[in-house]
């Protein structure tokens, strides 16, 4: 073989040589490019309310936004120049998403510092804080419970009966909880039922004040039910208890839709505690706080997680989809999950302030 043919071979091989990716280049491409995607993911999901499946998304835009900073910090550490750089728009897109969630997750005692993020979450979240020892009016615990329709019953009994809360919301009440819940009729003389015959239960609201005789509503088909209860001095508080089925593609639109004209008619000052199965900052919860004239509470935080998993893991990586919605003249000044009881749902606790002038007739 001559020195040309030689030359042309080498020339050919080198040509068409496979490039080698070393797995460290592997690893950073594949990271950069999933955050870039989980992020991206998060803010679409900004657009729930134009596009449903997106606001499945939403409920998830947390967990979204900070897997998308965990992949794009591990590629910054090990990939090239062009991957750190796609990893910072990353980053900035998860950051951007996650803070429309952040308003809701912890306390916060001023939201109109918060512009930016209440504009793209949809509806503010109402604020925590202290009641000023001046103000006039009643304070009021609340608990929020999904008692899970085939748990055991002694430990959510227990954390009733512990917690010392004025009202109670609860949900998926079958007719066996309603038996069980026979044992604290004495801390809760008042009690209002709601189509506990469905499948999964229905909502039970108690109260250790009596209940007064200008609203009774059940809607069982949309998991609602709401009475007033007889504060003193003629002041009224209405108390609502939610279960709003799945997100897209089940009915949870559907049953907001078709609640509305109900909740745009309920008096004021008004609470509504419930699982909504959406995160406050959703689309769906928004209009469905716009149609009741209510804020989502913040501070909440993570309630549910699958039983599956420690219920431990519930305060930190579950789905904030249990809520306390409030209107105006009702001011917070907690809101807390307390222990698991035999539940995927943690229960929430929330103080309430019901300002005189709010509650009167």
């Amino acid at each position: 073989m001559d020195r040309e043919s030689i030359g042309a071979e080498a020339r050919s091989d080198h040509r068409f040589r496979p490039v080698r990716v070393t797995k460290r280049t592997a690893l950073a491409l594949a990271c950069a490019l999933g955050a870039l995607g989980l992020a991206l993911l998060a803010l679409a999901s900004l657009f729930g309310g134009a596009f449903q499946p997106l606001d499945s998304v939403a409920h998830f835009r947390a967990h979204l936004a900070l897997a998308a900073l965990v992949l794009a910090i591990l590629a910054a550490v090990v990939g090239s120049t062009l991957l750190r750089l796609i990893a910072l728009a990353a980053s900035l897109a998860a950051i951007v998403a996650g803070a429309t969630t952040g308003v809701y997750m912890v306390p916060v005692d001023d939201v109109s510092r918060l512009s930016f993020m209440n504009t793209a979450a949809g509806v503010a979240p109402a604020p925590i804080g202290s009641i000023p020892a001046t103000a006039s009016g009643i304070e009021l615990t609340l608990l929020q419970m999904n008692l899970r329709y085939d748990a055991v019953s002694e430990p959510a009994l227990a954390a009733i009966r512990e917690s010392g809360a004025d009202i109670v919301t609860l949900e998926e009440v079958t007719p066996r909880w309603s038996q069980s819940l026979a044992a604290i009729a004495d801390l809760y003389p008042h009690r209002f039922d709601c189509g506990l015959a469905r499948p999964v239960g229905g909502m039970v609201i108690l109260s250790r004040r009596p209940f007064a005789d200008d609203l009774s509503i059940c809607v069982p088909d949309d998991g609602f039910a709401a009475r007033r209860i007889a504060l003193d001095e003629g002041r009224r508080l209405t108390i609502g208890a939610e279960h709003l089925k799945w997100p897209w593609p089940h009915d949870h639109w559907y049953q907001i839709a078709a609640l509305e004209p109900v909740l745009a008619r309920l008096p004021g000052p008004l609470v509504i505690g419930g699982d909504f199965n959406a995160a406050p900052w959703s689309a769906a919860v928004s209009r469905y706080a716009k149609a009741s004239d209510t804020r989502p509470v913040a501070g909440i935080g993570p309630t549910f997680l699958p039983s599956a998993l420690p219920s431990w893991l519930k305060r930190f990586a579950g789905l904030s989809i249990d809520n306390v919605l409030v209107s105006e003249g009702v001011s917070v000044s907690e809101a807390k999950t307390l222990p698991a009881t035999g539940s995927d749902h943690l229960p929430v606790l929330i103080r309430l302030f019901i300002a005189d002038l709010a509650s009167k007739g």
